[in-house]
């Protein structure tokens, strides 16, 4: 049996979105003069579309019944173009009507026949988000240690994006079970929060159809994104090269003076919830009396509202796209060609930049920040910072950051010492609580 033709599959698929009932689909088949007496009607609209579509094609009234559903739905592309693309095959098939005729006998086209393209632009999205935040993720972490630049192209290197994209997932996961014991009764309250605020949604969803266009869906997405990124990431875009100076310090970075305010609090949490605990003035009149737990805790909670705040654009701005790609009954949705084109551009403008912050911001606030300690008897240890699988440097603190040469086979590995936390205390000077921790972490007196 001949299969459909994908221009007919998304003909069908089309009508019925728009003509969801029995009712308004009668009504387009009797403005088409078509005899709906034959016509097996059927509330499940795909089927009902289809068992329509196949009898127009019999009663040769395809054109008239796509006809009418324009003139009560303009700006939808896919009723002209479907009739156009169907009418080219019939064209080339007309001496072969035996297979015309076996269309009206075939069930209703399958979801990829009818939505092959937004499928595939879907894996596109989420793969070139997971890609994104990958690369964005490891270019920041380079830029906050002060490492070289990498020697390769970071966009080639899909292994090593791809897993810190995965990282990047796990430690956002790992970071909600922590908070969860640091403060369940605040993310008891923001599930609680976001729960009501769902609710607010569905309950007044029909007042809110007033403001759902996209005359306001955009603008206010592409607003909402500019005023997340703001807040929760740019104020950690110049806070760079934190292993060799006094970065404890905000007075050692250059903030822009609109975001320092911001940025001031968020480098607190950072430096406070590793040192906080240090009897030093200068931390004391940083950090307060509050302990450490307490500046883990609002980093973290930090953190999670900004993922929370990213997941929430990036629901909103995906139904606004797909209420602008795929046909609507809300006559205002179906905007004309150039004006879909730019709604749907400032609709991904504001996606992206709603996620491109967030991995540049993880990765200078909640990142676990573990690395390799690679100690040997006759050379002391190092801190193994690697900016891909080829290029690692050896930074031993304060302030000595060289490329590291491969690991000596005697050498003990260990993975259980903020490098953050060390560097803070060498910047300090302060001796630290256990004075042979200090000699055993370092016993080339480095």
């Amino acid at each position: 049996m001949p299969k459909r033709p994908i221009a007919l599959s998304k003909l069908i698929d089309a009508l019925a979105r728009l003509f969801v009932d029995i009712e308004s689909s009668r009504l387009v088949v009797d403005r088409a003069e078509m005899d709906a007496t034959v016509i097996a009607f059927d509330q499940r609209a795909l089927f009902n579309w289809t068992n329509i579509v196949n009898e127009a094609i019999a009663q040769n009234k395809l054109r008239e019944l796509v006809t009418i559903a324009d003139e009560m739905y303009p700006n939808v592309p896919e009723l002209k173009n479907g009739l156009r693309d169907y009418e080219q095959w019939a064209a080339k098939n007309a001496e072969q009507p035996e297979v015309i005729q076996t269309l009206i006998d075939q069930p209703p086209p399958a979801l990829w026949d009818r939505m092959r393209r937004s499928i595939i632009g879907i894996a596109l999205t989420i793969a070139a988000a997971f890609a994104a935040v990958g690369i964005i993720a490891r270019q920041s972490q380079r830029l906050f240690y002060g490492l070289p630049a990498p020697r390769t192209h970071p966009i080639s290197e899909v292994q090593e994006w791809t897993y810190e994209g995965l990282k990047f997932i796990g430690r956002t996961l790992v970071i909600l079970i922590e908070y969860l014991t640091l403060n369940p009764l605040g993310l008891i309250a923001v599930l609680v929060a976001a729960g009501l605020v769902v609710y607010a949604v569905v309950r007044w969803r029909k007042r809110m159809t007033l403001l759902y266009k996209p005359v306001v869906a955009v603008p206010l997405l592409m607003a909402l994104a500019i005023a997340k990124v703001f807040w929760y990431d740019v104020p950690t875009l110049k806070l760079d090269n934190v292993l060799t100076k006094s970065s404890y310090d905000m007075s050692s970075f250059d903030i822009p003076p609109l975001i320092q305010p911001r940025a001031r609090t968020m480098w607190t949490s950072v430096v406070c919830s590793r040192v906080g605990s240090l009897d030093d003035p200068r931390i004391r009149a940083m950090c307060g009396d509050a302990p450490p737990r307490v500046h883990l805790q609002n980093l973290y909670g930090r953190f999670l509202l900004d993922v929370l705040f990213t997941l929430a654009l990036w629901s909103i701005g995906a139904r606004v796209i797909t209420k602008l790609i795929l046909p609507s009954r809300n006559l205002a949705w179906n905007l004309p060609p150039i004006w879909r084109r730019a709604a749907l551009g400032g609709a991904g403008i504001a996606l992206a930049i709603g996620i491109i912050g967030l991995p540049y911001a993880y990765s200078r606030t909640a990142r676990s920040m573990k690395p390799r300690k690679v100690c040997t008897d006759d050379a002391g240890c190092y801190y193994q910072l690697c900016v891909n699988r080829r290029d690692c440097y050896a930074y031993v603190p304060p302030d000595t950051i060289e490329r590291a040469g491969p690991e000596p086979r005697n050498a003990e590995i260990t993975m259980d010492e903020d490098v953050l936390q060390v560097s803070f205390t060498e910047q300090i000077g302060t001796p630290e609580v256990n004075p042979q921790d200090r000699a055993n972490r370092f016993p080339g007196g480095k």
